[in-house]
């Protein structure tokens, strides 16, 4: 099982991301654009059974918003989030699946190990439960991962340089003053 010493740098964790959307884009001979797209990925590309579930329920634990089960391969999010019923959450459900395929790129290997397993409870596949509130250094990881895979620097460098003619940043002062006003 992962400890808290085990560090993955920044780098590392956005090189990971590369790797996959290029694998992905290689496997199924596309370009990969904006938005990046991390349900496919989890599916089609790394085999997971991935669904909905009413995971503060399921679990007995609140603020759940994901869980990964390694060993059953599966991905579970809660129905709060489901951007079919509840479409102004589309952003968090995509930040909550872009951050289970974190933990399963960069945890895996840890739980599934003869040592992880073994650490694990008998009898049962136990997920790494994903909480709004916990700070932890997976969940930090799994954090820089999601936002590495949704947001890759050189695609998001050309989607500010097409919608504004060039990389330059825009200031909103006139914005900025208009809230100030409120």
């Amino acid at each position: 099982m992962a400890r808290s010493n085990d560090f993955v740098p920044k780098e590392t964790i956005e090189a990971g991301t590369l790797t996959l959307i290029a694998d992905y884009g290689r496997r199924y001979g596309v370009t990969v654009q904006l938005p990046v797209p991390v349900e496919e990925i989890i599916e089609a590309h790394l085999g997971l059974t991935f669904d909905f579930a009413d995971l503060p329920r399921m679990l007995n634990v609140p603020n759940v918003l994901g869980g990964t089960w390694f060993r059953s391969r599966e991905v579970k999010i809660d129905e709060s989030l489901d951007p079919d019923v509840f479409p102004d959450r589309l952003g968090r459900y995509r930040f909550t699946v872009a951050h289970e395929i974190g933990h399963w790129e960069l945890h895996r290997h840890r739980y599934l190990s003869a040592e992880g397993q073994a650490a694990m409870f008998a009898g049962g596949d136990h997920p790494v439960i994903c909480r709004s509130n916990d700070k932890s250094q997976l969940e930090w990881q799994a954090d820089s991962f999601a936002g590495y895979l949704l947001m890759p620097k050189d695609m998001v460098f050309a989607q500010w340089e097409a919608m504004h003619g060039s990389l330059d940043p825009y200031i909103a002062v006139d914005e900025i003053a208009d809230l100030k006003a409120r």
